[in-house]
């Protein structure tokens, strides 16, 4: 799945561009055709000089066009060439595993809006290109705007991905401009608020009961009902963060969740133990006993072996018929190696507990 979306988001991002592109190329050859033709219908009652001056006006509008349009080529181009430097990657496997760690660590800080430090370390290790930057940067300066309670940007990436959004069966695009009805609700531009209404709910049939029970905030805005209060509650702006945050991870095929972390989880679940959140039995080698690491393993299963192992927490070595498990009085387990170092004039300090004890004492364990 990490490698399907790898290759997946940038091609959405090209799909976009050039969705975007059609539109607007359409737009401004059907906007210069009707004003010829309209022109040519009147063209006995028009004035030589207003002629020119629609030719020049529509002229002047197709160059910029053309302008547009070859920039939006170099941002199609630039999405083609990652694509191929994508694809390239997956074809060598000299140093795919060190690449995938610089890769996962990169997006993870990307993910928690680091974009500074994913920068770097993508330009330091090469990696750059393989890491999808700017759509975490597009998402940051959108989570940013509605952070403001704006919602144009988070409006014309809708327009954008509209076609992919449907799919996805998302509601986002209506709750944005919900959000911007409530806001003109709350401003008390009713007049505003009730021709905007009338522009965009109509598109809308499927969530009629809660264009409904919005309208309603028209009649009880100044003293709303608890049923009608929480449209108003400023908690809506966080849901919209999150609903915006969730829509952008669908439409580009990227984990919900950072794929470092799942590789991580993977790793941990092989290390877990009964003992590892045990105070008394934390071991400063083993990664699943460091602080940092608990809550990442909390809700992980414990691995299913079949045959175990003991090691010996002074020497870290296996405990075996050659170097068997020995036991202090006080239930302390350690291999016969390890105790010989630990052991001084016939006294046994255990360096769990610091209690002392007589060699003797030391019994010796047979594994079944």
């Amino acid at each position: 799945k990490i490698e399907y979306s790898f290759l997946r988001a940038p091609f959405e991002e090209l799909n976009a561009k050039f969705r975007t592109n059609k539109r607007t190329l359409e737009k401004e050859v059907s906007f210069a055709a009707s004003h010829l033709k309209t022109m040519n219908n009147h063209s006995s009652h028009l004035e030589p000089n207003q002629v020119k001056a629609t030719i020049k006006g529509l002229s002047n509008r197709l160059k910029k066009l053309r302008q547009s349009l070859e920039e939006t080529y170099q941002d199609e181009d630039d999405c083609l060439n990652i694509i191929e430097t994508r694809a390239n990657y997956l074809n060598e496997t000299k140093d795919y595993p060190k690449s995938l760690v610089y890769r996962l660590i990169t997006e993870h800080y990307a993910r928690k809006d680091n974009l500074e430090i994913a920068q770097e370390i993508g330009e330091k290790t090469d990696c750059k290109d393989l890491v999808d930057l700017n759509l975490f940067r597009k998402s940051k300066e959108i989570v940013h705007c509605l952070e403001n309670k704006d919602v144009a940007l988070a409006l014309q990436w809708c327009d954008i991905h509209k076609s992919k959004l449907k799919k996805l069966g998302s509601c986002l695009e209506f709750q944005l401009k919900l959000q911007k009805f409530l806001e003109l609700v709350k401003k008390e531009d009713l007049t505003a608020a009730i021709n905007y209404a009338k522009c965009q709910f109509y598109l809308f049939p499927d969530h009629q009961n809660l264009i409904r029970k919005a309208m309603m905030l028209l009649a009880v805005h100044k003293n709303p009902f608890s049923n009608y209060s929480e449209l108003l509650s400023e908690n809506r702006w966080s849901e919209l963060i999150s609903l915006f945050q969730s829509e952008m991870l669908k439409v580009y095929n990227l984990p919900t969740e950072s794929p470092l972390s799942v590789f991580l989880r993977s790793g941990l679940t092989a290390l877990k133990t009964p003992l590892c959140h045990r105070t008394d039995c934390l071991n400063d080698k083993c990664p699943t006993c460091q602080f940092k690491f608990q809550k990442l393993v909390e809700h992980i299963p414990y691995p299913h072996f079949t045959q175990g192992s003991l090691i010996c927490r002074i020497l870290r070595v296996v405990m075996d018929q050659n170097n068997p498990p020995m036991a202090l009085p006080n239930g302390q387990v350690f291999s016969q190696q390890g105790i010989k170092k630990i052991t001084k004039g016939g006294k046994v300090q255990c360096p769990v507990t610091g209690n002392k004890f007589s060699e003797k004492k030391v019994i010796k364990l047979y594994m079944v």
